[in-house]
């Protein structure tokens, strides 16, 4: 986001932000924002405005997808455990029972260790909290991108991104092409609602 502001970092900054890096990016090519934004508005409060709402947009519908991901993982183990739970009942010995029943608990102890609830609730109010920061940017375009409004929303925007878990392995792939359809649609809507 620093190009929003036309931001230069420091050499020290840079390098204390590499170093923070869990992902190897040593022969990777640096790559500029514009290559990822849509916005191509000069640096300005303008500018940083629109690579959040772009930022937002994305996230927050990777964070849902995630939540529905688990959600569907967590019913399709409740469907199987259950359907598999009567049909012992219905067809199985005492003893075939009993062991099964020990493996759907250590089945049940392992979901919830793994904290699939937790992770889905997570992912769920990752999302609604980013929502939050996308009606604030309508807010802030309102009041004429304010320097104090702009630099809160990055604050909180930040604040959102890093607590929340990372999306799903593969939801990205999965949703690329439909959110890149419906981020189009979503600007082109955006500026015919400006012009009227």
């Amino acid at each position: 986001m620093a190009s929003g502001l036309n931001a230069r970092f420091s050499a020290e900054q840079r390098l204390r932000i590499f170093d923070g890096f869990t992902a190897p990016i040593e022969n990777k090519a640096m790559v500029r924002e514009e290559s990822y934004f849509a916005s191509r508005a000069e640096p300005s409060y303008l500018r940083l405005a629109e690579l959040i709402e772009e930022s937002a947009y994305w996230t927050r519908d990777l964070q849902r997808a995630s939540a529905q991901a688990m959600r569907l993982v967590l019913v399709a183990v409740a469907l199987l455990m259950g359907f598999t739970l009567w049909h012992a009942m219905s067809s199985m010995s005492t003893d075939a029972q009993v062991s099964l029943a020990r493996v759907l608990v250590a089945a049940l102890v392992f979901l919830l260790s793994s904290d699939t609830v937790g992770t889905m609730i997570a992912h769920k109010n990752a999302a609604d909290a980013i929502d939050d920061v996308l009606q604030r940017v309508e807010s802030a375009a309102a009041r004429g991108y304010t320097e104090p409004d702009l630099l809160l929303l990055l604050s909180d925007y930040n604040a959102v991104v890093e607590g929340a878990p990372v999306a799903l392995p593969g939801i990205y792939q999965l949703r690329r092409g439909k959110l890149t359809r419906r981020w189009r649609a979503y600007l082109e809507n955006k500026r015919l609602t400006e012009l009227t």
